[in-house]
């Protein structure tokens, strides 16, 4: 949000976003293996063969002799899953801020689904935590945002081949 405002602020183009974009998934999967270390964000016991045990004693899991599903690993996993995506199509994706918005929802998207395994988050309605319903009010800015960008972008295209004609009929006809 602040790299946002700062690109706004200082007028820059989409691309900036999409720079930082591009690499961030790679920074989340990095930073989310301390949350398995420490055994934060566990969900219900699992015999699951992702499942953790984490047996130093300071660790958060209630039990260290049991196994649980880690959300820490799963977020490890998604923004792997996530940057092997965007990685490759950074080049493929034209319109400034389109590589931003795809992370946006993938990540949305992903964790809407990871929160089902984990239980550190309060339930907030219908069944889904806080997380959950703040995925999905960011898959609706990121579905708005993605169609006002395009919008945006589009018209400017249009207007400066206008212009473009224009100056191009007017020097042909000198």
């Amino acid at each position: 949000m602040l790299i946002a405002a700062y690109v706004y602020r200082e007028r820059l183009s989409g691309r900036y976003l999409d720079a930082c974009a591009a690499g961030l998934p790679l920074g989340i999967a990095v930073g989310r293996i301390g949350d398995v270390i420490n055994g934060e964000h566990y969900g219900e016991r699992s015999t699951f063969f992702l499942a953790v045990r984490n047996a130093h004693p300071d660790a958060q899991t209630p039990d260290p002799a049991v196994a649980y599903h880690s959300g820490g690993l799963y977020e490890v996993l998604l923004a792997a899953v996530i940057f092997a995506v965007v990685w490759p199509s950074r080049h493929r994706l034209r319109r400034p801020g389109d590589l931003s918005w795809l992370v946006l929802g993938l990540f949305a998207a992903g964790r809407f689904f990871v929160f089902f395994l984990r239980s550190d988050s309060p339930q907030l309605a219908l069944g889904l935590s806080n997380a959950q319903w703040t995925s999905i009010v960011l898959l609706v800015v990121v579905i708005a945002g993605r169609m006002l960008t395009a919008r945006v972008t589009d018209a400017t295209r249009v207007s400066t081949r206008t212009t473009r004609r224009c100056h191009h009929r007017r020097d042909v006809a000198s």
